[in-house]
């Protein structure tokens, strides 16, 4: 039987199933299970950065040691991106469950992305401009690491180019998912149980005949399918260790692929969920990832992100110019970098993220007000 709520004095129908009952709450329609934070994803996410950062870390110098790359081999830097999006996708979608105003979640996605992106895209151009390379460093690293222009600084902020902070491609991908969901999200919470399954397939079935869209698989993908996934893993210990691994394993070998392709985004779309799946489905599961210090990283994953690119430039020229062009050169730039990315990024976090996305709160306040219903 459906449910008749109102809102901005609209009548909507929603239909309850189960674990998913809708109520009323200060005019939004809500879920009845509230949104609970997992601090073992945020832990994977900082885990996901520092995969990326170490594996960039290691290209500084000509000359690799066959032990650390077997150390290296069970991660892919492009499979730690890619669970980032699909990690985005169930926050960003539990977030619209709780609150849909389309006002308020677009400023806050504003504010949570854009700030820093323009400070690292700032600070990667300032130690590119200031601190030349020399002839001792990769090839790979010299190719990466090329001379900018303020357009090119333009086009980096703009998400046009990523000549000047080379992990910012990944905010693109991030834009078309957060996009999507504003859209998505509202729509399943206002449809029928039983249409909610033929909704996810037709969408996912239009999402990947376009040909830019189809990123946004990364987050639809994470939104409806963890939950869903996860009471059929609660009691069964072996099942969830089982599709952890089957997904990290997927994962793995997916991340060295054509990051745009359709036959790359939607497997490892549903890889990463069966990553996420099992640690929503029991507390118990990799209870490790409560950690503080790994805690800590995921609160500051996304500056970290964004930072290791100029930290690492700047670890790697200072160690040629001391003449530590070899394979232990590349594992002090490495470890150097990460540590110096680290203070970076908790500094950056306190500095920019944190009042950024306070000042977002305060707008969105701010224009509730004003409505004069609380509302927008």
């Amino acid at each position: 039987m459906a449910l008749i709520l109102e809102r901005d004095n609209r009548t909507f129908r929603v239909f309850p199933e189960n674990k998913w009952l809708i109520r009323r709450r200060s005019g939004q329609l809500v879920n009845s299970m509230k949104f609970k934070f997992e601090p073992r994803l945020e832990s994977m996410r900082g885990i996901a950065a520092l995969i990326v950062a170490a594996h960039h870390g290691m290209i500084a110098f000509n000359g690799h040691s066959s032990v650390l790359e077997w150390f290296m081999w069970p991660t892919n830097p492009g499979s730690a991106v890619f669970f980032f999006f699909v990690l985005s996708g169930y926050v960003l979608g539990r977030a619209l469950e709780r609150d849909s105003r389309p006002f308020a979640y677009l400023v806050q996605r504003i504010f949570r992305i854009a700030p820093m992106l323009i400070a690292s895209v700032l600070l990667a151009f300032s130690c590119l401009t200031l601190v030349k390379p020399d002839d001792q460093l990769s090839v790979a690293f010299r190719a990466f690491f090329v001379q900018p222009s303020m357009r090119d600084v333009a086009d980096n902020i703009l998400l046009q180019s990523y000549l000047v902070n080379g992990p910012s491609w990944s905010l693109y991908p991030e834009v078309i998912g957060s996009m999507l969901l504003a859209a998505l999200v509202p729509l399943h919470c206002a449809i029928r149980p039983r249409c909610q399954w033929p909704t996810f397939v037709t969408v996912f079935i239009v999402l990947s005949t376009f040909n830019r869209l189809h990123l946004g698989l990364w987050f639809y993908a994470g939104f409806f399918l963890p939950h869903r996934i996860a009471p059929l893993l609660a009691r069964h210990v072996m099942a969830r260790w089982a599709c952890f691994a089957v997904g990290f394993i997927l994962l793995r070998y997916l991340g060295g692929g054509e990051l745009y392709k359709f036959k790359i985004v939607a497997p490892s779309a549903i890889a990463g969920v069966m990553m996420i799946a099992p640690v929503i489905a029991s507390e118990t599961f990799l209870t490790s990832l409560n950690a503080r210090p790994l805690r800590f990283l995921g609160l500051i994953s996304y500056s970290f992100y964004l930072l290791h690119w100029p930290m690492f430039y700047l670890t790697a020229t200072t160690a040629s110019a001391f003449g530590a062009a070899n394979t232990l050169g590349n594992i002090v730039v490495c470890m150097t970098s990460i540590l110096a990315t680290i203070c970076a990024a908790a500094a950056s976090y306190y500095i920019v993220e944190a009042p950024m996305m306070k000042i977002g709160r305060a707008i969105i306040g701010k224009a509730s007000a004003g409505n004069g219903t609380g509302r927008l």
